[in-house]
């Protein structure tokens, strides 16, 4: 993210099926199934957050997961991420014509 001047706020409901963050940013928060991160970057600083956490879900599953990045003044900033979890894969013949 780049900073505006202003105070952001990210917030990440991990997902069931997603472990608490093994490691994870200097500045960041964990609760039960919450990453969070606040902070007052410089207009135009740039911040770069990162977390790992593993897949626990059983297999053949969908991982929806959704960040959101606040703004003072209401602003806000989604990204949402799809994980699919050992997906069913479907192998075709390949059939030449001549």
């Amino acid at each position: 993210m780049v900073g505006s001047g202003q105070v952001l706020t990210l917030t990440d409901d991990l997902p069931a099926g997603a472990s608490p963050p093994l490691t994870h940013s200097p500045g960041l928060t964990y609760t039960p199934h919450r990453v969070a991160w606040s902070g007052n970057p410089g207009l135009g600083e740039q911040v770069t957050l990162t977390y790992v956490v593993t897949v626990t879900a059983p297999s053949r599953t969908a991982l929806w997961n959704q960040a959101v990045l606040t703004q003072t003044g209401g602003l806000t900033d989604t990204a949402t991420a799809l994980v699919l979890v050992n997906p069913v894969r479907v192998y075709l013949p390949l059939v030449l014509k001549e």
